[in-house]
């Protein structure tokens, strides 16, 4: 909600404004409302206080006492920032930035109003609208007020035109569901093709086709390190085998950071921050536009291919919401209700998550739980409609020998889980809630360094040194060498099968196939350095400049340290047999799994990182196909998340929200328990208002130039300053563009009353905080 508006009270009481930012923004970036202060009329100077005091204040036209007028500069607007910052607004008084104004860092998702001097106010009009937020009740008024526009249009038609316009109106949103989840799919799809392809070719080629990847070319064999169609750099060894891998590495992560500062900064990351803001109101155009479409495609596959620690799950997020934004600007329906492309975004993340890990369950349980603040329950329909459209075309593009899979971490045992192994999962769950939340401070520490140091200037160097790093501790790790996603499907598998070579790690003490070949020790030093390995490049990389997420890293980290406990427990049955608390063990082929544990540490650390539970264990259950363990599964999540949340920290994507000081209000926390007021919180900052009786386009234009509030009071006139209502900076940018296309002269009045919201929230400043709070997540 944005639409709180100064109240209808004279003007020696305070009254208090909703729109300084647009929008919410509490805790992490404290509610802020505008507070003015009312004063009696007072003589009006520039650059100080106006006439009739704060309440009476308005931009354009001042006049004085004497009737001289004050034209505020439009043509030097730099210089009329520096005089008003120099002289003041009046004794005390302080005029509240824009957002990005004290956040540096989201400075290039918005181009707020100090900078608006160019171009046509048109695109000053699209640049304003990013940052603002959505009044999701005027939204909701607007969608009644389409279908009764629908019924009225279709009023006289015949009967039959009009059940097959209503039902085209109707059925308008679901075939864009579709057409998003396919595209999904199609762009998903060739972003996975492409990173195993980029991954493998650092360590070599296939003979049959150079743009086929390792498992593609081997598909016909059993093992992996014999095949016959596979060739290895100079044999897989020695300097020359190390230098295809570092030079063929480096250069597709230097290339994939220039890549993103050239031409789409809004593509590094995971991108699932912003997508939780953006879900929760706040307009960020910039960071859904095709050019970061295409950026956050390629940068992804080369990031991944190159061998840094990050994935490419969480990005395809971001990817899927950017081609649901797309596909709602074809159609007008969409175009003009944010709430409406809200609805088809929490579906996109859905289908994101889904084709990423092929679970449409877990993606739209990961959109409701995790990444939408607005979610009806017919999102919940659509959002999985959406996400089986993606699902199916990704098992479609699977069947393709170029792909060469048809699950990503599928296991093969279905050994029944014992009950004295549930404290060793609920360990391992405690131990994963730990390690999530040192992550998470981890990341953002090194996210802090960079923006504090010279790294901020150079992504391209600093992401060529990580790789650089990386591929000196990837190649001398057997384990890290190859794709994060074929570690965790070794890690996932069963000691009984024939994996290859890297068994002898993995089933160390546990399988016929291992029995001498590298002792427990050993085994548990490896695997455990292993983890430790990954989650220092993981915490390291997680913001680098480039495309990339930390899904699949943290299951990487907690199925490493996961299969360390599985080994030791069956290690530690082999030495005391089926007797004690192994006595559930008698008459069992298989009585310990390690895949098993470390089904349940990936979990864990996922869990820790992201703090969700039900999504997490269906995500995992549907990666795995493991329906047996879903109590285990359940315990260890559960445990992370109430370790996490002890260590005092939020889920990454909250800390990164926080950190970057985006408007965002959690409505799924709950209210904070003080006795502040709201006057207590507010800003004492000039409120300007829009005079109904002087709507004229100077007065709005010179409005829109000197103010930089992202919404204003509709006023009767500066006297009464009786609210009628509240306009927003967009609404008003398109209503001048409309005078200003007609050619209309300087003195020509602006309609603005059709793009008023007539009804807005008012509180008075003694209004308790927790009940403001409780206002706007009610409207929210």
């Amino acid at each position: 909600p944005h639409s709180l508006a100064c109240l209808p009270k004279p003007l020696d009481r305070l009254s208090v404004s909703w729109g300084v930012y647009g929008g919410p923004a509490l805790l992490g970036s404290s509610l802020r409302l505008a507070v003015q202060v009312g004063g009696g009329s007072q003589e009006g100077k520039r650059g100080g206080e106006r006439k009739g005091g704060t309440g009476g204040m308005r931009h354009g036209i001042e006049e004085q006492e004497s009737g001289e007028e004050l034209v505020c500069l439009l043509d030097d607007e730099e210089e009329r920032m520096v005089e008003r910052q120099s002289e003041g607004w009046g004794e005390g008084r302080l005029q509240t930035p824009h957002p990005s104004d004290a956040n540096p860092s989201s400075s290039n998702l918005a181009s707020h109003s100090r900078r608006t001097g160019g171009g046509s106010w048109h695109e000053r009009g699209e640049r304003e609208r990013d940052m603002q937020t959505v009044d999701w009740s005027f939204e909701r008024t607007g969608r009644r007020a389409h279908a009764g526009r629908v019924r009225c249009m279709t009023g006289k038609w015949p009967a039959v035109l009009r059940v097959l316009y209503e039902g085209w109106d109707r059925g308008l949103g679901w075939l864009v569901l579709c057409a998003v989840g396919v595209s999904s799919g199609v762009v998903c799809s060739l972003v996975d093709i492409g990173a195993d392809w980029a991954t493998d070719l650092k360590l070599g080629r296939c003979q049959r086709g150079w743009w086929m990847s390792r498992a593609a070319c081997c598909i016909d064999s059993r093992d992996l390190a014999g095949c016959p169609d596979w060739a290895a750099w100079a044999g897989g060894h020695g300097v020359v085998a190390l230098g295809a891998y570092a030079v063929l590495g480096t250069g597709m992560a230097g290339l994939a950071a220039w890549l993103t500062r050239e031409l789409a900064e809004d593509a590094q990351g995971s991108g699932i921050a912003e997508i939780k803001v953006i879900l929760g109101g706040c307009v960020m155009r910039r960071f859904l536009r095709p050019w970061t479409l295409v950026v956050k495609a390629m940068g992804v596959i080369l990031s991944v291919g190159s061998g840094l620690s990050i994935g490419k799950e969480g990005p395809m997020i971001h990817i899927s919401a950017c081609i649901g934004s797309l596909w709602s600007r074809l159609f007008a329906k969409f175009r003009s209700s944010e709430a409406s492309q809200r609805e088809l975004l929490s579906s996109a993340a859905a289908a994101g998550m889904g084709v990423a890990f092929g679970a449409p369950i877990g993606g739209v349980l990961f959109s409701l739980e995790e990444a939408s603040t607005y979610f009806p329950p017919r999102t919940m329909w659509k959002a999985f409609f959406c996400a089986t459209a993606g699902v199916a075309t990704v098992q479609y593009f699977h069947r393709l020998p170029v792909s060469g899979k048809l699950a990503l971490f599928e296991v093969h045992f279905h050994s029944q889980w014992k009950w004295f192994e549930m404290p060793a999962f609920a360990i391992v769950g405690a131990i994963g809630g730990i390690l999530g939340s040192l992550l998470i401070r981890l990341t953002l520490f090194f996210t802090s360094l960079r923006k504090t140091s010279f790294l901020q200037q150079h992504p391209v160097y600093e992401t060529v040194t990580l790789c650089i790093l990386t591929c000196a501790l990837h190649w001398n790790i057997s384990l890290l060498r190859g794709g994060t996603n074929g570690l965790i499907a070794s890690l996932l598998s069963d000691c009984s099968l024939d994996q290859g070579t890297e068994q002898s790690v993995l089933c160390a003490g546990g399988g016929d196939s291992s029995a001498g070949v590298i002792t427990l020790s050993d085994a548990l030093t490896s695997l455990v350095f292993a983890g430790l390995v990954k989650f220092f490049l993981t915490s390291l990389t997680a913001t680098a400049r480039v495309p990339g997420g930390t899904l699949v890293p943290s299951l990487a980290i907690g199925a490493l340290l996961g299969r360390a406990a599985g080994l030791w427990v069956e290690s530690l049955h082999k030495s005391q047999g089926d007797s004690g608390m192994f006595g559930a063990c008698v008459n069992v082929s298989k009585c310990v799994t390690p895949g098993v544990y470390a089904m349940v540490g990936a979990a864990a650390v996922l869990g820790g990182v992201t703090r969700m539970t039900v999504s997490v264990v269906v995500i995992i259950l549907e990666l795995t196909g493991g329906l047996e363990y879903v109590l285990p599964l359940m315990v260890a999540v559960m445990v992370s998340k109430l370790v996490g949340d002890a260590c005092g920290t939020e889920s990454l994507y909250d800390e990164m929200v926080m950190m970057h000081g985006y408007p965002y209000l959690d409505t799924k926390n709950e209210a904070p328990t003080t006795d502040l007021l709201a006057g207590d919180i507010m800003t004492q900052t000039p409120l300007d208002c829009v005079a109904l009786n002087d709507t004229t386009l100077s007065s709005i234009e010179a409005l829109l130039v000197c103010s930089q509030f992202q919404g204003f009071p509709v006023v009767t006139t500066v006297q009464e300053m009786q609210v009628s209502g509240f306009v927003s900076r967009a609404a008003l940018s398109g209503a001048l563009l409309e005078v200003q296309n007609s050619r209309g002269g300087r003195d020509s009045p602006i309609d603005i009353w059709g793009v008023t919201d007539t009804a807005p929230l008012q509180i008075t400043p003694t209004t308790q905080v927790d009940r403001v709070w409780e206002l706007f997540s009610f409207w929210a």
